[in-house]
This record gives C-alpha cells, sequence and structure tokens, in this order.
C-alpha cells in the first residue's frame, strides 16, 4: 500500500494524522489478544467475555505463547452486543496451520450457518492460501484468497475494511486490494467465533493448528502496527560460510518453538538431529535443514565453502558452472566462490545473450539472485565479467554458465 492511499482512505473518514505515527483519536481495539501466559482474556477497552469450548492447549509461539486447536470442539466463542462493526475496520492474525484440510474457519462473525451477513477468515491446506469472505446479503460479497509463504510456519496477516475498498498484508506487506460496488454491512449482535464457525462440521471444518494473535480495530489499522507483527523463525541465521580444510563452523538457527530438527547431507555433521551441530565437511557442501514446527515442517539451507589453505590463490577466480534460480533455497545464487582471496573487487557484473547487463555489485559478497526487474531471467547461458586487483594487479576474468530450471 503506497502512503498516498492510505492518507486517502483514512482522509475519508475525517482524520487528522501525521502518516504511521498516529490514527483517529476516537479509534481504538474492539477486540486483543495475545494468549501471552495462556490466557484467551480481551486486552481491549471493551473487555468483552471470550467463552471457551473444548480444551485448547497453551502452546509455544515465537512471541511467548499460542492456543492449539487440536480437536473439532476447541474454540473461543464472544457475543456481546458491545461488538459493533462500522464501515472500516482492521482483523490481525498470527497463525501456524497444522494440517492440510481447506476450509478451515480460523475466525468467524456470523448469526447462523444460514446467514449470508458477515465474515469469515479461513485456511485452506491444499492450496496453502489464506481466504476472506465478507457479505452483506446474497450476491452483495467480497472474496479473495492470499498465497503463503511455504518457507515460514507461521504467518501474519491483517486485512482492512475502508468502506468499499479492502486491502490485505501478509507478513507486514501489502499484497491485495480490491474495490467492491458498494459499502457492504457486516451487520450487528452476531457471535464471533475463533478455531470454528457455526458451518462446521457440515459444510466446514474447525481450524487445526495454533493462534498465536488476534486483534480487531475499529478503524484502517496504522501501517507500523501492520509491520510489527511481521516475524520469522524457523530458519538458518548464520550466512553461506567459508572455512579451511579441518575447520569447523556452529550455525546460529532462529526455531525457539521447534519440535525436531534434521541436517542433510549427513558428512560432517556432529549431530543430524541437533538445533545447531558443528560442521565440519571435507569439500565444498550445501546443507539442508528441515525444521518441524508442530504440525508444520520448512527447510533452510546454507552452503559451506571449503578451501585449502595450501590452494588459496588470487589468480583466478571460482565460479560455478551453473545455478537453479527458483526460490527453493537450493543453489538459489550465483557468486563468486573464492572472492576471499581478491584484494578488492572492482565489478562483478552478468550479462545476458544479447550485452544486455543484468547485474552488477563490487561487493565480492554479493552474488545475483537470477533476476532483473524483479523477474526471474529464462533458462539459458549468460555471461559474467569479474576485474578485481590480485596482488596489486588489476585483472579481469571472463566466462560463461547456464541458468536452470
Amino acid at each position: 500500500m503506497k502512503e498516498f492511499s492510505l492518507t486517502l482512505l483514512l482522509s475519508l473518514f475525517g482524520c487528522s494524522f501525521i502518516l504511521t505515527t498516529s490514527v483517529c483519536a476516537q479509534s481504538d481495539y474492539l477486540f486483543l489478544t495475545d494468549f501471552d501466559n495462556c490466557v484467551s482474556d480481551d486486552m481491549s477497552p471493551l473487555g468483552l467475555t471470550v467463552s471457551t469450548q473444548g480444551s485448547p492447549s497453551c502452546v509455544c509461539s515465537p512471541s511467548g505463547d499460542a492456543f492449539a486447536f487440536n480437536d473439532a470442539s476447541d474454540a473461543f466463542v464472544i457475543q456481546d452486543s458491545n461488538l459493533r462493526f462500522q464501515q472500516a475496520f482492521s482483523i490481525s492474525i498470527v497463525f501456524r496451520p497444522d494440517s492440510d484440510l481447506d476450509d478451515q474457519r480460523i475466525i468467524t462473525y456470523t448469526q447462523d450457518c444460514i446467514s449470508d451477513q458477515g465474515f469469515k477468515i479461513s485456511y485452506h491446506g491444499s492450496r496453502h492460501t489464506l481466504g476472506f469472505e465478507l457479505s452483506e446479503a446474497l450476491g452483495r460479497s467480497v472474496f479473495f484468497e492470499l498465497d503463503l509463504d511455504r518457507n515460514r510456519c507461521w504467518h501474519a496477516a491483517t486485512f482492512v475494511k475502508a468502506g468499499a475498498s479492502y486491502i490485505a498484508y501478509l507478513y507486514g506487506e501489502e499484497v491485495f486490494q480490491t474495490q467492491a460496488s458498494a459499502t457492504y454491512d457486516v451487520g450487528q449482535n452476531a457471535v464471533l467465533m475463533i478455531g470454528t464457525g457455526p458451518c462446521v462440521p457440515v459444510l466446514a471444518n474447525s481450524f487445526q493448528g495454533a493462534l498465536d494473535y488476534i486483534s480487531i480495530f475499529d478503524e484502517i489499522l496504522p501501517i507500523l502496527d501492520i509491520q510489527a507483527l511481521n516475524y520469522q523463525t524457523d530458519h538458518i541465521i548464520t550466512p553461506n560460510a567459508l572455512i579451511f580444510l579441518n575447520d569447523q563452523i556452529t550455525p546460529e538457527v532462529d526455531a525457539p518453538c521447534a519440535t525436531s530438527f534434521l541436517w542433510s547431507p549427513s558428512t560432517g555433521v556432529s549431530d543430524i538431529n541437533a538445533m545447531m551441530p558443528e560442521l565440519s565437511p571435507n569439500e565444498t557442501t550445501t546443507y539442508t535443514l528441515q525444521i518441524t514446527d508442530g504440525g508444520c515442517q520448512v527447510f533452510d539451507s546454507l552452503r559451506v565453502l571449503v578451501v585449502d589453505p595450501n590452494e588459496v590463490t588470487c589468480e583466478k577466480l571460482i565460479l560455478p558452472t551453473a545455478f537453479t534460480p527458483n526460490g527453493d533455497q537450493l543453489n538459489d545464487t550465483y557468486f563468486i566462490s573464492n572472492g576471499f582471496v581478491v584484494d578488492r573487487l572492482i565489478r562483478f557484473e552478468i550479462f545476458d545473450r544479447w550485452g544486455g547487463k543484468l547485474f552488477t555489485t563490487s561487493d565480492v559478497t554479493m552474488g545475483w539472485d537470477g533476476q532483473h526487474q524483479g523477474k526471474y531471467v529464462h533458462p539459458g547461458v549468460y555471461v559474467f565479467k569479474a576485474e578485481f586487483e590480485c596482488n596489486g594487479e588489476v585483472k579481469t576474468q571472463v566466462g560463461s554458465f547456464s541458468v536452470l530450471n
């Protein structure tokens, strides 16, 4: 969302403010809980009563505590006449899905299953998407789905309704915006259900996973608050590393709630099931780490470049003959493997077959991600040119490599 657009939307409701630092004076949270200390109480000024159904279990989350919904009967329910939705409101959630089932109701607000008025937020496991649907009556509704990042277990989403405008954010960034034909009213005095819905289990499924945070704001949520919800865990913090032969490295991993780890290949790994084992490969190796967090599994990789100190020279740079920039975290970057040997990198450039420059850097630690102007290039043969200082002399090396699917 561009700042101008936010300013325009907020001005529609007669608010005066400095963008991202303040909101309308009359605005506040309608409902707010972060489940810390294993408590589901509403922390908003309304102090709504939250009823517990079933036995949601308190589990670890990256920010503290969360509630896991393991059984179809697990849910939180709010039925309070003080919960009223105006023409503008924002809903934020942080959650971890644990099941591949579709139509899992994370949040619903409606009077009953046959009502055409209200809204719902659902997770669709087979597509790994998050759906938002708001309806005033039959034929007067808004629906869209957001693709979730498959390299994350915990997902932060915010849905903003501003009159007839709808904006969606994932991980603190705007990913979708649409305009309805009219301003739809979700009604009043309905039931807010968390982890289930009135159509469960006949026409939909209950949510199977964990919820770390839920908030409902009675206006457009400030962008800084939206961005603050984004935290990435379950990944390797240590960047690609270089070690000398017979040395080792202990990678740093951020996975506070993970239940298991698996490193592969096992060669040179002190303990393949440890969170941060010692890695001591005898040759350059790309390690993959499988992290399990609840019912979620994600993968990250770490490339360890091994150098024999007896063979260190700056006369010739070492570069791969091919790489696969497809976003799978494996062999996704094309870079100078032994850049540490040069006195200074003057210029490292990538060209297409017609001589068009696609990438340039003077930072020896930087590589090309296979993209040009925000899009991945097509498979084929490309050319690199490196200009560098070696033992006080300026040298140039040119070669070709392949981009593969």
